[in-house]
């Protein structure tokens, strides 16, 4: 291999210093961004955790609320005066129920057709229809307290749900008992959670109609959830979905075993993802403060070690040339003894050259005077 060949494949100290400021940089940048990524990690499930436990919660007090109904529920089915068929008294104890808890309480027939309504003065002409026809079916099927879906009162126009239980006189089915209440009393449920920023609640019935909602509920409520591909809901789980605008959402969401209704709490993917984001954005940046920080340190370094060096190769030719080697100025040591050598010995071979040409022409004197 020629000399120049040789050459070419060698790096300069220039070359190194970079390999060298990237070999230290590198390990830290990569452990630097290992602490991040973990610590983008844990604050991902640290807010889905908190939707879970936010969706638990909103579940937990909507199921409180119900239970209380139907012990309200139970409590005048269990009345005096309606089992002794004293509907007029039954409906002044009702009506007085209905205004501490703004309710309304309708008693029906097997057939569900209204036979008292506490908006309605005993003896006054009622609606013969209704909108519990299907939870009296399902009451009367099951023997059971039933809750109802979302629904649209007759007389009472509002937003509403109701609590049905059958009446049964001596294990026969007499009367449908219905409590219903405003969807408002979920809007207060919901204004007791302590939400973030961007998480939105809804309360689906079994239809999943929007019964309540966080944000903006008059354009939303009784009208159907746009769940991204219609999922089935089970007992709890997490899907992925898409509003109105095309915000993409993750939707975290508990089925009530009491009610079958779901209560949603909606966070979108931007707010989960945000420290992943936020932790690359700042290895980014470290990652470029590090480069330009090593760059600047390899720069600096050549230019302390690459001229010092090509001055040592000079010194070295001209000390094989028997040429005058010059001091070289520098500020690193090991540099700096390499030249004070090489100019010692450049001075003390010029010393000796001295000697060789004066002892020839001593030599050469003698010959001449000899001969």
């Amino acid at each position: 291999m020629s000399t120049s060949a040789f050459r070419n494949r060698l790096l300069s100290t220039r070359a190194h210093l970079l390999l060298l400021a990237l070999a230290i940089v590198g390990p830290l940048l990569a452990f630097t961004g290992l602490i991040l990524l973990r610590y983008a990690d844990a604050e991902r499930s640290r807010i889905q955790q908190d939707a879970r436990d936010t969706v638990s919660s909103i579940s937990v007090a909507i199921d409180r609320e119900l239970v209380g109904l139907q012990y309200t529920l139970l409590a005048l089915a269990n009345a005096p005066s309606l089992r002794q068929g004293d509907l007029r008294s039954f409906q002044q104890f009702a009506s007085e129920v209905a205004r501490a808890r703004n309710a309304t309480i309708v008693l029906r027939d097997t057939q569900s057709r209204q036979v008292m309504n506490s908006t309605t003065p005993y003896g006054n002409p009622l609606p013969g229809a209704t909108t519990l026809q299907g939870s009296d079916i399902e009451a009367a099927q099951t023997g059971r307290t039933v809750i109802s879906d979302y629904f649209v009162g007759l007389q009472v126009q509002r937003p509403s749900f109701a609590v049905v239980t059958p009446i049964m006189f001596d294990e026969q089915l007499r009367y449908f008992l219905s409590l219903s209440v405003g969807t408002s009393v979920l809007d207060e449920l919901i204004k007791e959670q302590n939400l973030n920023e961007g998480y939105i609640i809804a309360i689906l019935d079994r239809r999943q109609i929007i019964m309540a909602r966080s944000v903006a509920p008059e354009g939303f409520v009784g009208t159907p959830a746009q769940l991204q591909n219609n999922p089935t809901l089970g007992n709890s789980g997490i899907i992925e979905s898409t509003n109105r605008q095309g915000v993409r959402l993750r939707v975290f969401y508990k089925r009530s075993e009491l009610s079958g209704w779901v209560s949603l709490v909606s966070v979108p993917t931007a707010i989960i993802d945000h420290p992943l984001y936020e932790s690359l954005r700042i290895i980014l940046l470290i990652g470029v403060l590090f480069a330009a920080m090593s760059l600047l340190g390899a720069w600096y370094g050549a230019r302390s070690f690459s001229r010092p060096m090509s001055l040592l190769a000079r010194n070295a030719a001209a000390m094989a040339k028997n040429q005058e080697v010059l001091p070289v100025p520098t500020s690193v040591r090991e540099i700096a003894l390499v030249s004070q050598t090489l100019t010692e010995s450049a001075d003390d071979l010029r010393e000796r050259t001295h000697q060789r040409d004066r002892a020839e022409s001593a030599l050469q004197n003698l010959n001449e005077t000899l001969e």
